[in-house]
């Protein structure tokens, strides 16, 4: 027996063994003594022609499986991989602004290729088969879809993009007198949903001038 191809097996729970029918090709595949996955005998060993055969593997751990295939004619080996199903249990936080670090929590993400929210990839990095740590990326506020993509894609988990807080780049004048009354004009970012100004503690009147400007 030579020349072994196998396919994947999913596994049967988040972290756990995997069980599943493998189909796997060569030759001399008519006769099979054995098959064993990481050293446990395989089950249902079904010989379909020469060059065809399926078998169900033993329940084994998530991750690369030597396998070894025997015939009359001698052993054969080839490997192949058991995954956690795919899915995304929970996100942490569930809100915030752009270049926030969400933990996803959930399983099967050793391969994950690229985590969206809605339709814009993220950057990201998988700590384990378990968590990925992503940072959400430029998003209109509001509610947004989270889903990893690896073999298949998770069903979503929401994040929901915040008004980021303001910002402050310039004011004019910078000092004024102790009995106040100085007119200050400021600009930054964010501004438009201002609903006070704090001088020292002390609420100050203010008027909009534009988005960016009071």
């Amino acid at each position: 027996a030579t020349d072994y191809h196998f396919g994947e097996v999913l596994g049967a729970s988040i972290g756990g063994s995997g069980t599943g029918t493998v189909t796997i090709t060569g030759t001399n595949l008519s006769t099979i003594n054995s098959i064993t996955v990481g050293g446990t005998a395989a089950t249902s060993i079904t010989p379909i022609n020469s060059t065809t055969a399926t078998f169900v593997t033993p329940a084994r751990p998530v991750g690369a499986q030597l396998v070894v295939v025997t015939t009359p004619g001698g052993s054969a080996t080839g490997t192949f991989k058991i995954y956690s199903p795919l899915a995304l249990i929970s996100l942490s936080p569930t809100s915030g602004i752009v270049g926030t670090s969400v933990t996803l929590t959930g399983g099967g993400f050793l391969d994950t290729t690229s985590v969206k929210f809605d339709a814009t990839s993220a950057s990201f990095s998988i700590i384990s088969d378990t968590t990925i740590v992503a940072v959400a990326p430029t998003h209109a506020v509001g509610a947004s879809a989270v889903t990893v993509v690896n073999r298949t894609t998770t069903g979503a988990q929401t994040f929901t993009y915040l008004t980021p807080p303001p910002t402050i780049t310039f004011r004019s004048p910078a000092e004024g007198p102790a009995a106040g009354g100085t007119a200050v004009t400021i600009v930054g970012t964010g501004l438009s949903a201002t609903t006070g100004i704090l001088v020292d503690g002390a609420s100050v009147s203010f008027s909009q001038v534009d988005p960016s400007t009071l």
